[in-house]
């Protein structure tokens, strides 16, 4: 038998009585307290799913400090940090950015993607969002070449049915004219930069 942590949102423990395997300490819970439940390790998934539906989650990484369903679970941020170009050309891309999230029971990921890039002749730079090795979604930006002036775009998207487990997700770039494009924050910072936020969120 083992003890998993659950943090309490304030619901109503009395029909985890019937429904959930093992054992339940009963005591008196505020949305900010925890509840343990002594159960057996082979009944870990059936109690995850019925605590679930009681706004229960557990946090596997950290049974101490579990957390609800509902609301912002985690956040993972990253950037372009050194001056960074390419000169590949549709439909070939390349990785400009890529981070893994590990997601827990039924979330919903957003994920944020902002650029400011420069290039050397006229064209599109284009960029796309990709999740576990399948596109999602793509933009483009149109630069006039001669150095100026830069060109920005976003992508924004939401996706659930993810399963929980790692997942990962990056920023891929390419252009559709011979050229070279070019993201520069260390020698530009006021006006180039690109960056990469996911946000898991209960569903």
């Amino acid at each position: 038998m083992s003890v998993f942590r659950y943090k309490s949102v304030g619901v109503s423990l009395a029909n985890l009585q019937t429904t959930v395997p093992g054992s339940i300490v009963l005591g008196t819970y505020s949305p900010s307290a925890f509840i343990d439940i002594t159960a057996s390790a082979t009944f870990k998934a059936d109690l995850d799913e019925q605590m679930s539906r009681y706004g229960y989650q557990y946090n596997s990484t950290d049974p101490t400090n579990a957390y609800p369903l509902s609301g912002l679970r985690q956040s993972v941020f990253a950037e372009v940090s050194v001056d960074t170009s390419t000169t590949v050309t549709s439909p070939t891309f390349t990785t400009l950015l890529t981070t893994s999230i590990t997601l827990s029971t039924t979330p919903i990921l957003l994920v944020f993607v902002s650029w400011a890039a420069i290039r050397n002749n006229p064209g599109n730079n284009l960029f796309r969002l990709v999740i576990d090795g399948t596109v999602k979604k793509g933009a483009s930006s149109h630069g006039h070449g001669g150095g100026v002036p830069n060109a920005s775009g976003a992508i924004m998207y939401r996706m659930t049915g993810l399963i929980a487990g790692a997942h990962t997700v990056a920023v891929e770039w390419s252009q559709d004219t011979t050229g070279t494009v070019s993201i520069n924050p260390v020698s530009d910072p006021n006006a180039q930069h690109a960056s990469l936020l996911l946000l898991e969120i209960g569903s």
